[in-house]
């Protein structure tokens, strides 16, 4: 049994998919549910904050490859040992894991390419990290913003520069500005085809 805060929750529109910060490896996790695959029903009641006894397994170690490794199975679930408040997250998440500053074009061992509205991704075929998800902090502020049209729909941050810019999945409302030294948790999306060729999306879960 580990004790794992979840650390965010994302959607697709249809299903959650939970992340968390496993306190007993002091490693980030994405949790699936006891069964295979990846994504729950909206309806789960685990939320930000809370600290889950959770039994972690996977049904198939062939389904493990870079740069997923962190995908785990809640093979049972044990107790809702205690809440961490919002305002209390950001010092809690520091003393397990580490959250350095870097530049954009450093996020994920620094194999992160950029298109021409400052939108990150990783080639399926090229160089991947072995990770898929982390905590950075940037010295710039992000500002929010939403784009609805033919080609894209959600909410965004992007730099002043707006060299930057990067799509929020989580269910929390956004704030209007995240300022300098926000721990942002940063995730790789599964493989999408964009102008002929797989990649990874680069996405933000949440922040603290």
């Amino acid at each position: 049994m580990d004790d794992v805060l979840i650390a965010s929750k994302t959607s697709n529109g249809q299903e959650i998919f939970l992340g968390g910060v496993n306190l007993t490896t002091k490693r980030n996790v994405q949790l699936g549910p006891g069964h295979v695959g990846y994504a729950h029903q909206n309806d789960i009641q685990m939320n930000i904050g809370e600290v889950w006894q959770l039994e972690l397994g996977r049904f198939s170690e062939m389904e493990i490859c870079a740069p997923h490794t962190e995908n785990w199975n809640i093979m049972w679930k044990g107790l809702h040992t205690k809440t961490v408040p919002r305002t209390e997250l950001r010092h809690f998440i520091l003393n397990h894991l580490d959250a350095p500053y870097v530049q954009p074009s450093a996020l994920f061992d620094g194999l992160v390419e950029f298109n021409e509205n400052g939108k990150g991704f990783i080639e399926v075929e090229g160089s991947l990290p072995n990770y898929s998800v982390g905590l950075w902090r940037f010295h710039d502020p992000l500002h929010h913003d939403y784009d609805n049209n033919e080609n894209e729909d959600g909410n965004y941050y992007h730099s002043e520069s707006r060299d930057f810019r990067v799509k929020y999945t989580g269910v929390s409302n956004p704030e209007r500005v995240l300022p300098p030294d926000t721990i942002l948790r940063f995730f790789l999306s599964q493989p999408y085809e964009f102008m002929g060729k797989d990649v990874y999306w680069l996405l933000l879960s949440g922040w603290f």
